[in-house]
Formats: C-alpha cells, structure tokens, sequence
C-alpha cells in the first residue's frame, strides 16, 4: 500500500508543518539551516500553531539549544520562553498537590497508578517544565473509590456527588470509567479513574495493576503504568477525543516508545491491544508517531495490527485531523454527539440502561445546563431557567439534526459531516 508523504500532504497547513519540523530537528547542521530559512511571519505562525497543538512549552525545550544557529527570532524565543518558565511553575504546584493526594492515599492504604500527564511529565519527558497538564488522572481500584474521594474531601476538594451515590452513580453511567472531576478552587482537577478507557472487564484490568511498575513521583512512592499498557492507554485516550487533540498526544507517545525502547516488550502491547479491543486505534497510534516522529517502531508490529481496510484514504485524513488540529462545524459537532448517543445505546445492556442513557441525555445535570446557558447567556440559573434552558437545547438540537439531515452528506456525497462519522465508526470498530 502506498500512503501519502508527510512532506506531500495537501491537508495540513504550512504552519503545522514547520512545527512539526522544528519538533523533530536533530540538532545538526542541515537540521539547523533549514529551520534558519524561516522568515520572522513563518515564526509567528509556528508559535500560533505551538499555542494551538498545546506543545509551546515542548518547543521552547526543541529549539533552545539551537536557537542561535537556527536564527529564531528574540522576540519569539523569549515568548516562548515565558511559557516554559511559567509551565513549570505550574507543574511544580501540580506535584506538591499531588504529594499530599499520594501521601493521604498511602496513609487510607489506599493503592494507586499514576496516569498520563503527571506520569509522563515527571519520568518520561526531559524535563517536566516541557509538557503542559490541566489535571491529574489516577487510577485506583473499584473498591477504593470511596475512600478516595472521601479523602479528596478531607483535602479539601469538592465533587458533584456524595461518597455514599458513589455505587449508585457508577450503576446510572455505565459507559463512563472515572468519577466526576474533584476540585478545589487555585489548584488543578483531580480525576479519580477506576478503568481504562472501553475495558469493563476486571480480570483485564488486574493485569494491568500486576504489571504496574513501582515509582517516585512528587517525593511520594506510588505505581505507573507498565511501558507496554503506557503505549496502549495513551493510544485509548487519543481514540476517545478522535485524535484530535493534536500534536502533543502523538509526541507523548513517541517519547514513551523512545524512553522504555531497549525494554518494551512489542508482544505484551499486540497482545492488550486484541484484549482491550484496541487494535485499530493502537495501530492507528503507532502508524502516526512512526510517521510523522520518526517513532522508534518496529514495522513487523505496525503489520501484525494493521486494520485490513486500512488505506491510503484513512491515512491522510488521519493525519489532517492530527496536524492541523481540525476544527469541525457545529453541525459536524451534533450529528458526531448523536452518533455517539446511538453508539451507546447500541451497547447498552439491557432495556434498564437504556431508559437511565435515554433520561440523561433528555434531561442533563443542573451542572451541565449552567455550563450550556453560560455559552449563550451570562445568566444564573434560576427553577424558571431551567426550565426555559432545556426547552432551548431541545429546539437547537432538533435544529441542528434538521440541518444536518438535509445535508449531502446524509444523502451518500462527501462531505466534512460524512466523512468524520465514518471516521468515528471506523475507529470504533473493534474487528481488525
């Protein structure tokens, strides 16, 4: 098969492109002066494209040791500069948070996995400083999430739900595998997980805490993720947001490749990849940070995974949507929001899950309504409002699939709307 060249890609834009090769440049001279053949508007785009992918602070670490050779420009290096300094102020007030979380879950013998940012920034990346977090995800056992969040509550974080409609929530929101964010106003979200994405069962996640490997982190002994469950949960949380997220995703799983390279065992990643159902986006995954970051990936793996209908198509907009980060239309946004609603219906168990899934789509949080009528109105929300306020969600959804139902797309032409719910359910879909 013959997939498109990173080099020769329509879709993505110059901008994403230059950050992609300032990110990848090997401090070597031809490295050095093709990024010095920037001029000072091709700068200012990558820097947007930086703020965009989420990566500032990460590119700051890329070009500072060849700046001067590279001829980046003062201004662009000290802006880029404030962002790192101040990233890793934020991330140094992140782990003392997460200290004193990991000290008080050690003192309720309460076990835990770090996961994602707080992991990755701390023994993954070169410095912690580089990658941006907005929260901090751990994983504990199904059994201990009471007193997690009651001891998240003695720290002095809130959370929409009571300790004891722990169970009962969980029993409402069977597709979901963390609680609601705890927070505590000045310090970052606290997620308290009980699985990984999309894997229910409980003899797949025992593996996963048996291979979890044991580690310091913010001073604090706790356990991450084995480098082989690393490589596929992160592939997991790309799958969840579509893999639009971006750059820094694909750059997370291309360091952890590079960083347990001489250890990971390429077997024990196929192998959970088949058992959590993970083989297309794992692929998919693993196929990218090959491509674009020169990932270090065997190809006997990449093979031995690749989804048979896996072709030149599916490459490229894979890679638009990685690159330029894509923005999709609000009709876009709601047929891809129904189609996840079907998806799950489709997977509900039993006619009881779909009543509780058909009631809370239909009559949403109070939390969730706030939040809706604060992105059209600046207005608290009174009993007269929510009322009011559901009214207008049903009659702008209602609108929207409207649109969206006279649209081409729905009639089999091509179209943006189409082609990403054929992407949703070809990602979706477990068979390889």
């Amino acid at each position: 098969m013959t997939l498109p060249s990173r080099k020769c890609m329509a879709d993505a834009t110059s901008s994403d492109q230059r950050l992609l090769d300032c990110l990848c440049s090997a401090p070597d001279p031809a490295s050095k002066a093709q990024l010095a053949e920037f001029a000072v508007s091709d700068w200012n785009r990558v820097v947007a494209s930086a703020t965009k992918h989420g990566v500032r602070p990460l590119l700051y670490e890329r070009l500072a040791s060849v700046a001067t050779a590279a001829e980046v420009p003062d201004t662009m290096l000290a802006l880029l500069r404030e962002s790192f300094l101040v990233n890793g102020l934020r991330n140094s007030l992140l782990y003392q948070d997460l200290g004193d979380v990991l000290e008080g879950f050690e003192q309720e013998s309460i076990l835990v996995i770090v996961l994602k940012g707080a992991h990755l920034a701390h023994l993954v990346y070169e410095t912690s400083a580089s990658r941006q977090m907005a929260d901090i995800d751990l994983l504990v056992k199904p059994s201990d999430l009471p007193k997690a969040a009651a001891r998240l509550i003695k720290l002095g974080y809130a959370c929409e739900i009571e300790v004891c409609d722990i169970q009962a929530w969980r029993e409402t929101h069977p597709g979901l595998h963390h609680l609601p964010s705890f927070a505590k106003p000045a310090h970052p979200r606290i997620e308290i997980h009980w699985t990984i994405q999309h894997v229910s069962d409980p003899g797949k996640i025992a593996g996963c805490w048996q291979r979890a490997r044991p580690a310091i982190i913010a001073g604090i002994k706790t356990r991450v993720l084995s480098p082989e469950d690393l490589v596929v949960h992160i592939c997991l949380h790309s799958r969840l947001h579509r893999f639009s997220q971006g750059l820094r995703p694909l750059w997370d799983l291309s360091q952890a490749i590079r960083h347990h390279q001489r250890e990971i065992k390429w077997d024990q990643v196929r192998s959970c990849a088949r058992a959590w159902q993970a083989e297309r986006c794992v692929h998919l995954g693993l196929w990218l940070g090959k491509e674009l970051m020169n990932a270090p990936v065997p190809e006997t793996v990449l093979t031995s995974l690749q989804p048979v209908d896996f072709d030149a198509d599916w490459a490229a907009l894979a890679k638009q949507i990685v690159l330029t980060g894509e923005d999709v239309p609000h009709k876009t946004k709601y047929a891809l929001r129904l189609s996840e609603v079907l998806l799950a219906w489709r997977r509900s168990a039993s006619y009881s899950d779909k009543v509780r899934l058909f009631l809370r789509e239909t009559f949403p949080s109070r939390d969730y309504m706030k939040q809706y009528l604060a992105q059209r109105k600046p207005l608290s929300l009174s009993p007269i409002r929510i009322f009011t306020c559901r009214l207008m969600r049903v009659m702008h959804i209602l609108c929207m699939c409207a649109l969206a139902a006279k649209d081409r797309a729905f009639a089999g032409q091509s179209s943006d709307c189409w082609r990403r719910l054929r992407w949703n359910r070809w990602l979706d879909e477990t068979a390889s």
